[in-house]
């Protein structure tokens, strides 16, 4: 059992680490959120990354209390790393420049880790909104399909589970039970075969870039994948089953449509280092990850089709030497091969048809 404890003694620096870009309509409300927090020995770094809209003048007017880093654009693994270089926290909390944290996210969050010294790193539950409003209050499973393909979701993927006692805390998550269910596990060779891991929502120890290293600046859009399977070789991660943030829905967003792409090469470029650089998984699930190189290939040779047709073909002749050959190899190897008009005729009678 895991009790909040509110007694009077210090608690430890927190680093909230935010990487903005052009966020100036959205940021207001996500650095009220950070401010409000119940946990206050907080220093809040907002990493401007080469923004052309008013952020650093909407930061100095109304938030002189946070830390505001002006760097060139270079991309959100940069803006992550130029951040947590100047955290000066012994935890570290990611968030995102459009998003609201829960009053109590931080709270929770450390008291959990305090309360368990050999987890690295602790992500939770989260809610989801767009334009329109309120999209889901427990949208992990909806946004991560490791999650809904896994039996038992979440609670697999873990392992363990603890709980976390609220029956004596001042905090206000209004939960249904004063017993807040928490897991923990070793999510290594989970993580290898997809995230599930939500990026704003993580808090880990200052301590774990020194052995895990930074994020690969390589990686434009999914370096959090590629940084969090190599933090999992180390040690265990901590799960709140609780939304502790309110994640924006965008067209904008890295993860949004626009940028599929540059994502596409980024999860296949993932999926081939952590083959490269983990010899006890190949050795015990080569063959899966070799075909997950496979299909990954595959579905970014059918992105990449009318973007560049010998990047798509490249990527169509790796797909095949990792062993996904098959009826959707041959589709795209059509639509490559045969002149648009072709196509569209086939479409055309397979519609009427």
């Amino acid at each position: 059992m895991i009790r909040l404890s509110h007694d009077r003694t210090p608690r430890p620096l927190v680093s909230v680490v935010i990487a903005s870009y052009n966020a100036a309509r959205t940021l207001p409300a996500a650095l009220e959120s950070v401010l409000a927090q119940s946990y206050t020995n907080l220093e809040v770094i907002l990493v401007d990354d080469g923004s052309t809209d008013d952020t650093p003048a909407l930061v100095a007017r109304q938030f002189p209390q946070v830390s505001c880093i002006r760097k060139t654009n270079g991309g959100l693994p940069t803006a992550r790393n130029c951040g947590c270089l100047a955290a000066k926290g012994e935890f570290v909390a990611l968030m995102d420049a459009d998003d609201i944290c829960h009053p109590d996210r931080i709270s929770v969050q450390v008291a959990f880790m305090l309360a368990r010294p050999d987890i690295l790193l602790c992500s939770s539950e989260f809610s989801a909104f767009n334009a329109d409003g309120p999209v889901g209050e427990a949208y992990a499973r909806d946004y991560y399909s490791q999650i809904a393909e896994t039996p038992g979701g979440i609670k697999t993927l873990f392992g363990e589970q603890a709980i976390l006692d609220l029956r004596e805390a001042e905090v206000l998550l209004h939960s249904a039970d004063d017993l807040l269910p928490l897991y923990v596990g070793s999510c290594y060779e989970s993580l290898a075969h997809g995230n599930f891991i939500h990026p704003p929502t993580i808090l880990f120890r200052r301590e774990v870039l020194k052995h895990c290293g930074w994020f690969d600046e390589s990686i434009r859009n999914m370096c959090d994948w590629d940084w969090l399977v190599r933090v999992a070789r180390f040690g265990k991660f901590g799960y709140v089953d609780y939304p502790l943030l309110n994640y924006r829905l965008s067209e904008s967003q890295l993860s949004g449509t626009g940028n599929s792409l540059q994502a596409s090469l980024d999860i296949l470029s993932i999926r081939e280092n952590i083959v490269r650089n983990t010899p006890e998984l190949r050795s015990r699930c080569g063959d899966v990850l070799q075909i997950a190189i496979g299909m990954s290939a595959l579905a970014a040779a059918d992105i990449w089709i009318d973007a560049d047709k010998v990047t798509s073909l490249q990527l169509l002749a790796k797909a095949l030497r990792n062993s996904a050959f098959g009826v959707t190899w041959c589709k795209i190897l059509a639509k490559l091969l045969l002149p648009r008009y072709v196509l569209s005729h086939f479409r055309t009678v397979r519609r009427r048809n």
